[in-house]
């Protein structure tokens, strides 16, 4: 079932729409009502295939063994798609092997709703470094319910205004998609730098975020299912912490 206290930065994302200049708490509102509380339980994730690449990233796991973990841990339902998405990550992976560094996946807290703590979940599970520079890798697995390019954007400024903090601050971001036709189960790789990305600035995220949470508190009114979500594979990210946005 749905919980409003934790929501993927995907499904935030495409909440606030191309143009999350223009979202209000109630078109918001209406996206969630529509796309995110009528749909069902995930009957799978990609965790598997988010955690096999962190250690491939690493250096400390041959891809052919990511591969395998990718495709026989999590759900059972998941196994194909997983290990599609991780064939397509091969040339990738290949190419930043023994330069990643781990991250636990980020559940920024945007604020609370009726004494619930609201979070938006970034799951960046590594980052690269290369010539010296670091770049948050921001995974897009999803085949049918992903952002679009306008959306990815925003996700991405969202995930890099989370992450990127402490010995990460100023770092580059990188999305890694794997899109599919939805009768084909092979996945194409596409890498986007920061450049090819729509980024917005630390004061316009604060601000999107804001028309989010009260577009959460519209719904919590009506009943929409708001749960203390279990954060046992999540580092919790502060944004009073004064190096979330500013360093330090």
């Amino acid at each position: 079932m749905a919980n409003l206290a934790l929501v993927a930065v995907e499904d935030v994302a495409r909440a606030l729409g191309g143009n999350p200049k223009e979202a209000t708490p109630e078109s918001v509102a209406a996206w969630m009502r529509s796309h995110y509380l009528k749909t069902g339980a995930a009957r799978f994730n990609y965790n598997p295939t988010l955690k096999a690449a962190r250690l491939v990233a690493q250096g400390k796991l041959p891809f052919d063994n990511g591969l395998s973990m990718a495709g026989s841990t999590g759900s059972r339902a998941g196994y194909r798609q997983n290990a599609a998405v991780f064939t397509a990550l091969e040339p990738y992976l290949a190419g930043i092997a023994g330069r990643g560094y781990p991250l636990k996946f980020a559940a920024l807290k945007i604020g609370s709703v009726g004494g619930t703590p609201v979070y938006v979940g970034v799951k960046s599970a590594f980052a690269v470094s290369r010539h010296g520079k670091a770049s948050v890798v921001v995974p897009n697995f999803r085949k049918s319910s992903g952002p679009t390019a306008e959306e990815l954007g925003t996700a991405c400024s969202i995930a890099v205004h989370s992450v990127a903090r402490d010995d990460l601050f100023g770092a580059d971001i990188e999305c890694i998609s794997t899109p599919g036709e939805s009768r084909r189960l092979e996945r194409d790789f596409v890498l986007l730098r920061q450049a090819d990305l729509r980024l917005y600035t630390e004061a316009e995220v604060v601000s999107f975020l804001s028309v989010y949470l009260r577009a959460v508190a519209i719904l919590a009114e009506e009943g929409a299912p708001m749960r203390s979500p279990g954060l046992s594979l999540y580092r919790s990210v502060d944004p009073d912490a004064p190096s979330l946005f500013g360093g330090g």
